[in-house]
């Protein structure tokens, strides 16, 4: 049933696309785009126990590329030329911009269909012994008291915006503030630590106390008008519920099933309305003669905005200033320059907040293209932010994008078995879901930032020091301590 219904809706969206040429209709160009956005949806869905990130990936695929066009639509009318709030985008712009997403739906998941029919062995995924119970069980309290020590840090951080945006402004927030580096590092140790302690699989009662906590933390991010980190923590929450529902050791624990599913589905329409609330409150605006359903495309009306960069790149690809080197590498390269060895050896420079330097001279599309796009109101705060499809039209080309999409669905493949790692693979695992939930909005090499970071290489080797040291010393002592 569910191969007749993908071969249904593959054939229909290539259908749709060739009439869409020939008749030059944007109606037809995005329907193709919906069709195979719904066979990816049902790809994923046909085995969801193993395709589970895929299936989240494409949801966040959708609201922040897609969600805007899909609200317009609905709309009617000449809905594409009301997708941009800066200009109105040229049709036949935005006739490329749904082929490059096509093409990226498309590509992400045949490289994902690939990674199940060629197996390609890398010394990353061979299977090996995981570590002893004792070894296990001293990560986890090593873990354990480093999460614990750093999470004030981490909250201290949130609440040092907020009081931040309160005395100031929040367009100010991304022009001057500086924020405070001791911390940047206490919360990133935090959240290294915390995902190390996920991947020593303690018992549920325990790392629900330990969720609970980690949601509570992001949620509150959202005060800062930030809403993204807020609903990244949460998909990454369903996928380890859902991870330890298929692997769990005790029979006993619940951690996923049909009624919480459907829980979840029946309260996600309010949690969106109130995120989308929470934006009328931060500009001071009135929503009150809004319904309940406006604020609801609402939420995906002002989220889902993220495929303009797309057209934008196909917009002003021209005037792009050549002192870039690389869009896609961009994170890369500031990284590299932000390590204090490299910035001692070969000077370089980094740049902050959003100013003429960061824009010409960042390596970073996003700062790039709401300069280009934005002028003053750049350097006043405003932003678009950035897309990894985006990033990699500008600096590769379609073909670019098509191999990524492949790469990438190989990537989303690799976390239908995460069984066979070892403890640090894991965590990193759990850490880079965070950039790769956030890619369509976001750069497309983000997640290596993340397993590069000095704070990230330091907290794990300093984890697995301590756990051996504890090993030797005192075998029995993670027993004995309740954590």
């Amino acid at each position: 049933m569910f191969t007749l219904v993908l071969a249904i809706l593959l054939y229909s969206s290539i259908i749709c696309m060739v009439f869409a040429y020939f008749m030059d209709e944007i109606n037809l160009y995005f329907l193709s785009l919906l069709l195979i956005f719904l066979f990816s949806i049902i790809y994923s869905v046909k085995n969801l126990k193993k395709n589970i990130v895929l299936f989240l990936f494409l949801i966040t695929f959708f609201v922040f590329l897609l969600g805007r066009y899909f609200v317009e639509f609905l709309h009617g009318g000449e809905w594409w030329k009301r997708v941009s709030t800066e200009m109105i985008i040229p049709d036949g712009i935005i006739i490329k911009t749904f082929v490059i997403l096509y093409f990226s739906l498309l590509s992400l998941i045949f490289g994902h269909w690939m990674a199940g029919k060629i197996k390609i062995k890398f010394a990353f995924n061979k299977t090996r012994p995981r570590e002893t119970n004792i070894m296990r069980e001293n990560i986890r309290l090593i873990s354990a008291i480093i999460f614990w020590l750093t999470y004030i840090g981490g909250i201290t951080n949130t609440l040092y915006k907020l009081i931040y945006i309160k005395n100031n402004s929040y367009l100010s927030y991304y022009t001057e503030y500086e924020g405070n580096a001791l911390l940047s590092i206490l919360e990133n140790i935090n959240t290294v630590s915390f995902f190390m302690y996920l991947a020593t699989l303690p018992p549920m009662k325990k790392t629900l106390v330990y969720l609970f906590f980690y949601l509570f933390a992001n949620l509150l991010t959202i005060l800062t008008g930030i809403r993204g980190n807020a609903v990244i923590a949460i998909l990454i929450v369903i996928f380890y519920c859902y991870y330890r529902e298929k692997y769990k050791e005790d029979a006993n624990e619940r951690w996923f099933s049909k009624k919480i599913l459907w829980i979840s589905i029946l309260l996600l329409p309010f949690g969106l309305v109130f995120l989308k609330a929470l934006t009328f409150i931060r500009a001071g605006i009135s929503y009150n003669n809004l319904s309940f359903w406006d604020l609801f495309l609402g939420f995906f009306q002002g989220t889902g905005g993220s495929g303009n960069l797309i057209s934008y790149a196909l917009l002003y690809n021209d005037e792009l200033p050549s002192t870039n080197v690389s869009y896609v590498f961009g994170p890369i390269i500031n990284l590299i320059k932000d390590y204090q060895l490299f910035g001692l050896v070969f000077s370089a420079e980094t740049y902050s907040g959003n100013s003429i330097e960061y824009a010409l001279y960042g390596n970073s599309f996003s700062h790039t293209i709401s300069y280009l796009v934005l002028k003053n109101a750049y350097l006043r705060g405003r932003g678009l932010g950035s897309s990894y499809i985006a990033e990699l039209y500008v600096d590769f080309g379609v073909v670019g994008i098509i191999v990524f999409n492949i790469i990438l669905g190989y990537i989303l493949y690799k976390y239908s078995n995460l069984k066979q790692y070892k403890i640090w693979q894991l965590s990193l695992l759990l850490l880079i879901l965070n950039s790769i939930f956030f890619m369509s909005r976001a750069s497309a090499l983000n997640w290596l930032i993340l397993i590069f970071r000095e704070t990230t290489i330091l907290t794990i080797l300093s984890i697995y020091l301590l756990s051996i040291m504890l090993s030797k010393r005192y075998k029995k002592l993670g027993k004995k301590i309740n954590y």
